[in-house]
């Protein structure tokens, strides 16, 4: 799974259903955790351990933050290492208590080119909301999407404009899964 990993600094990496949304109306995401099976575990440690640097969005820091440093394991380890530059209007520098983490000083685009040309791998972790922005603005490099044999009806989205990718590798999993790494089209479709 590192097609071009090389060129690839700024990499989402997201659990999707088959319809496109990355978690139920609420925010749930039960659907995903029973399609975790070693052969996938594997693939997203590999994938993790590339990265050494995440930036995220509040709502999803703070859901991360009371989760991984009270795991154990290669994810808690990755996690709880890597730089965590957090986007937020309303959190404080004394609230981020999750080691590693600090509160982006910039915009996305601002604080992403400047990663960048530290030589920084950077990874997008989740948050819908926020992942979205960051594609519509271009900042995505690389989509590693998780694709689940579930559909949900309903949810919240990946995606929420047009975006052409190209696919540049594909596996399946024996839970079902397909993991599917997409790059930015270098030629829009034309409709």
């Amino acid at each position: 799974m590192d097609s071009g990993m090389n060129r690839d600094q700024v990499i989402l990496g997201m659990q999707i259903s088959l319809d496109g949304f990355a978690a139920r109306p609420d925010g749930s995401l039960d659907w995903v955790f029973s399609h975790f099976r070693p052969d996938l575990l594997e693939a997203v440690i590999a994938n993790l351990s590339r990265l050494d640097t995440v930036v995220i969005g509040r709502r999803n820091y703070q859901e991360q933050a009371s989760h991984w440093p009270n795991e154990s394991g290669p994810i808690a380890d990755i996690m709880n290492s890597v730089e965590k530059v957090v986007f937020s209007k309303t959190l404080r520098p004394e609230d981020l208590t999750w080691q590693n983490s600090r509160l982006a000083e910039n915009s996305p685009a601002e604080e992403i080119s400047r990663l960048r040309a530290e030589g920084r791998t950077i990874g997008v972790p989740g948050g819908a909301s926020f992942a979205g922005a960051l594609a519509a603005e271009g900042l995505i490099d690389r989509y590693n999407l998780a694709i689940h044999p579930v559909v949900l009806g309903e949810g919240i989205p990946l995606f929420t404009s047009d975006a052409f990718l190209d696919l540049v590798e594909s596996q399946s999993f024996s839970s079902g899964v397909v993991f599917n790494v997409y790059r930015p089209a270098e030629e829009r479709a034309v409709a």
